[in-house]
């Protein structure tokens, strides 16, 4: 199975997490605002691929209607 970028994003994020609290407590805030927009870049990835999935799950769920020409 080839594993895709984002397949691990809980990880990353979590991971993400640690380095932010660690960039926190080192008063690094240049690498603190990047990790902050790295875990909300994740955040917005794991929302659009959560989305995409119920997209086509309720696709196949409702069956399809054909438009009246």
């Amino acid at each position: 199975m080839v594993e895709r970028p984002c397949d691990n994003l809980a990880y990353i994020h979590g991971m993400l997490l640690q380095l932010r609290e660690m960039a926190i407590a080192a008063d690094a805030d240049v690498l603190t605002y990047h990790i902050e927009m790295t875990i909300a870049e994740c955040a917005d990835t794991r929302r659009q691929r959560t989305a995409e999935r119920l997209i086509g799950e309720a696709q196949k769920a409702v069956p399809y209607e054909k438009k009246p020409k």
